[in-house]
This record gives C-alpha cells, structure tokens and sequence, in this order.
C-alpha cells in the first residue's frame, strides 16, 4: 500500500486525527477528568478510562472513553435504584 493516493489518504488522516486529539485535549479532557475524579469519590472506577482518558490515539479509544463513561453512569443509576 505505498501508492502516493494511499500515502495522502494516511496523511489526511493523520492530520484529522491530530486536529481531534488537540480538540479533546482543550475541549474535553478537563471535563473528562472532573467526571472520572467524581466517580472515584463514589468509589466507581475504570481501568480503561484510566488507561485512555489522557491521551486517546484514534477514534477507537474515543469511542471506548464514550463507552466507558456510560457503563460508569449507568452503574451508578443501578446502585441508587437499589439504595
């Protein structure tokens, strides 16, 4: 795969993936943390958000941040139905 459309195609990507890292990094990470910070003070953690929340490297770990929180959240909704 080293046809010169293949390499501007990973170029682009490279360049949009680098874009959306410096997005999350200024527009999220610090309500991630917040987030992830209060769910320890209820004694909810998650080794893979705590693994990824920093420093995602592709959509895949994005997604997986997403997933996470709400398996987090949602865990949280059980236990005060169950309170």
């Amino acid at each position: 795969m080293d046809s010169p459309e293949h390499k501007a195609l990973e170029a682009r990507y490279d360049e949009y993936m680098d874009e959306t890292r410096r997005l999350y990094r200024s527009d999220h990470l610090p309500t991630v943390v917040g987030v992830r910070d209060a769910f320890a003070d209820l004694g909810i953690r998650d080794p893979e958000l705590d693994r990824l929340h920093e420093n995602p490297k592709n959509y895949s770990d994005l997604r997986t941040l997403a997933d996470r929180l709400i398996a987090m959240a949602d865990s949280l909704t059980r236990q005060a139905r169950t309170s």
